[in-house]
């Protein structure tokens, strides 16, 4: 009688562990979730009405992020009124997103997301905002993200020299982490991230790191730079672009 009792529990026994054993892992915004409350905190434009109103709470977003990364059925979940929620819409079409894995296989999973609607503490930021305040005239609203070739005019960093300055200002302003400096790490870090309409940055991403913190450093130093951003067809465009951020020890300092 033992026999047969042993041999019904024992794949049942083999399917627990191997469920317990499998990783499943939530999608991720490029950069991370740091990243992208700085994100939001950077692109929100409050409606004014409501500003002035003092209007604040939260706008809950639901969506798909599907195997491909890509975001489907974005809506609302939780409203705050009319407007913040088109603008918390807005926001939530600009993220983009590392799909969710089981046992490391990509797989569509509904996702909340949430937008923050703060009237005092936006006020408080607008009066220490150091860079430039967005630009939304003259912007393609279509959320499309394009590739340089498709571009009429490229992007450009708003700082002396443009592209050619970019060096320059990076090492200028760079701090070299203490942890890279003592165990003399350098390297080159490979950052994409989007230059908005806005010419805002989002979704920072090092497609190639390095590390003892150079990494965290380098996305530091890329979003300390607003962007003219590119042209297509007359419009200001969201587009891709690509940044390497060298970190190299000087001979004395080795």
């Amino acid at each position: 009688m033992r026999t047969p009792f042993r041999c019904f529990f024992l794949p049942v026994l083999l399917l627990s562990v191997n469920a317990l054993l499998a990783q499943a892992v939530d999608p991720e915004p490029y950069g991370g979730k740091a990243d992208l409350e700085q994100f939001i905190a950077d692109e929100l434009i409050y409606p004014a009405s409501e500003l002035a109103q003092g209007i604040s709470g939260p706008v809950n977003l639901i969506f798909t992020v599907n195997a491909d990364g890509r975001t489907s059925g974005m809506r609302i979940w939780q409203s705050l009124n009319p407007a913040c929620d088109a603008e918390a819409l807005r926001i939530g079409n600009l993220v983009r997103w590392l799909p969710a894995t089981f046992d490391g296989e990509p797989r569509a999973t509904e996702y909340h997301l949430r937008v923050t609607f703060d009237a005092k503490k936006y006020a408080r930021q607008e009066k220490k905002r150091t860079l430039p305040r967005p630009v939304v005239t003259n912007a393609d609203s279509s959320g499309v993200l394009y590739g340089a070739k498709e571009l009429d005019s490229l992007p450009q960093p708003m700082i002396i020299g443009g592209m050619r300055g970019l060096p320059t200002y990076l090492g200028e302003r760079m701090k070299y982490p203490s942890d890279a400096f003592a165990r003399s790490i350098e390297g080159t870090v490979h950052l994409e991230f989007t230059i908005e309409a806005s010419g805002n940055i989002g979704n920072v991403r090092a497609i190639h790191g390095v590390g003892g913190g150079c990494t965290d450093e380098a996305r530091r130093l890329i979003r300390t730079i607003r962007w003219t951003p590119g042209m297509r067809k007359g419009k200001r465009v969201r587009s891709v672009q690509e940044v390497s951020i060298v970190f190299k020890l000087g001979t004395t300092q080795r």
